[in-house]
């Protein structure tokens, strides 16, 4: 999903034709940061306020289902942030080996 809403996000800085450089890229990254988070956390949201009063929860408390979709996104981001930074050192041993 992040390819699309970066290539939304680049169409619509385009889009608005920016004089500098820098007013282009505050707004790119303004647009991305925005499309993530609501991609990332708009479930917790939902679980949170929303789906008590439209679907209802177990035992009517939300919190547990909160908690594993909480831990979920924050153990998938990590695994995700350890291959980000440990591909390239992984990489430069097996050069150096």
């Amino acid at each position: 999903m992040n390819y699309i809403y970066k290539y939304v996000a680049k169409k619509l800085t385009d889009w608005e034709n920016h004089e500098i450089d820098t007013t282009y890229h505050a707004n790119l990254a303004s647009k991305l940061f925005l499309f993530q988070f609501v991609n990332s956390y708009n479930s917790l949201f939902y679980i949170a306020f929303l789906k008590n009063s439209l679907e209802g929860c177990d035992n009517g408390d939300c919190m547990a289902e909160l908690e594993i979709q909480l831990s979920t996104i924050f153990i998938t981001n990590l695994f995700l942030n350890i291959c980000e930074l440990g591909t390239p050192y992984l990489f430069y041993r097996y050069k150096l080996w």
